[in-house]
């Protein structure tokens, strides 16, 4: 949070309502009545429900949060803290301050919500004379997410590994397919250096060029026998 002055917070926000109390056509009166928020668990946790499904939960926590802001201080939050106590009385932090309060924009971003990583969407609330007084933050536990992510990548890691050794198991035993009928050849034209006749190899279990390459050597040996 940025620095502050204000050591606490006496300050309220109400949500109020007026009406015009009339006598005939004149208005000789207004009824005007409001109702405080800080500390108004029971709405805050109504709107937590309404957005998200309250059993969801994450480490005993919450999944999502909600909060109302006065100014940048918490008044009725779901967010606790470790212990379990809400936290109330703790600020939002320096770059949601600045956008939401003092530029009036909404925050639609990920942010650091009391100890972990929320995905959050904060937006400006104004008083009648449109003056920003507070804020309204919803938000989505970061941690989730990360974990969904990991185990995706960890899954596709496995595959992508599972398929590389497959890939080179099928070359290993493809490339000694190929290679056996060559190996078979040099060791016949050895022996044909030595004077010694091999006999015919066969070509089966060969490529075609492979084949052809044995064909005519056995051709050669047989040619070179009878003369």
């Amino acid at each position: 949070a940025r620095p502050s002055p204000r050591l606490a917070e006496t300050r309220g926000m109400v949500m109020l309502a007026a009406v015009p109390v009339q006598e005939g056509p004149q208005v000789v009166g207004v009824l005007y009545g409001g109702i405080l928020l800080n500390r108004r668990f029971d709405l805050i946790d109504t709107l937590q429900d309404a957005v998200f499904r309250s059993h969801d939960a994450i480490a005993g926590a919450p999944l999502g949060t909600a909060t109302i802001f006065l100014y940048d201080t918490r008044i009725a939050t779901t967010v606790r803290h470790r212990n379990g106590n809400r936290a109330i009385g703790t600020r939002v932090s320096k770059e949601v301050a600045e956008c939401v309060l003092d530029n009036g924009k909404p925050y639609i971003d990920r942010a650091f919500v009391l100890n972990d990583w929320y995905l959050t969407a904060y937006e400006p609330i104004q008083d009648p004379a449109q003056q920003i007084i507070g804020m309204l933050y919803v938000g989505i536990a970061e941690r989730p997410f990360d974990n969904l992510r990991r185990s995706i990548l960890l899954r596709f890691a496995a595959i992508t590994c599972g398929s590389l050794i497959a890939a080179l198991l099928a070359a290993y035993i493809i490339a000694g397919r190929l290679a056996a009928p060559i190996h078979r050849l040099v060791m016949a034209a050895r022996d044909l250096h030595a004077g010694r006749y091999p006999e015919p190899m066969p070509v089966d279990n060969a490529t075609t060029e492979t084949g052809m390459l044995v064909s005519s050597f056995n051709e050669m040996s047989q040619a070179l026998k009878e003369r």
